[in-house]
């Protein structure tokens, strides 16, 4: 047991101290960032909360760049929804299997992203919906 603290302890000590990056394959960074929001809100997982805040931070940036306020959760929310429907977010093993069950697909492009992120000593979350991927959340050390 305490051994599993620790290591949680390391891990989320690693994440702080890494760069993140959001890659879109299909729309824009903002979409991407808000899909990630959306697909991660409730993830209680270290990781899933580091997404969850990396992105809220991402949108907060983005919409000051505008000279605007971030919109409510709720409003990105279902916006999100309404546009792609299910969505997940995951290992692209994970995410993958769940996109094929739906009939979907996850491109090339996106897998060679996450595989520079992992050959970088790096972790990649994918974000999809059901038909295809929107792109990876990427972590790397600083």
């Amino acid at each position: 047991m305490m051994s599993h603290l620790i290591d949680l302890a390391r891990q989320n000590e690693m994440l702080k101290q890494t760069k993140v990056s959001f890659i879109p394959v299909m729309g824009s960074e903002e979409e991407l960032v808000e899909a990630a929001l959306v697909a991660s809100r409730k993830d209680k997982s270290l990781l899933g909360r580091r997404v969850y805040e990396a992105a809220r931070n991402r949108l907060a940036y983005l919409s000051s760049l505008h000279g605007e306020k971030m919109e409510s959760e709720e409003a990105i929310e279902l916006r999100v929804w309404e546009k792609n429907g299910l969505l997940k977010e995951g290992s692209l093993d994970v995410v993958d299997r769940w996109v094929r069950n739906l009939g979907g697909m996850i491109h090339n492009q996106l897998r060679r992203v996450v595989s520079q992120v992992q050959s970088r000593g790096g972790r990649a979350v994918v974000v999809a919906n059901y038909r295809n991927d929107l792109g990876a959340v990427c972590f790397l050390s600083r």
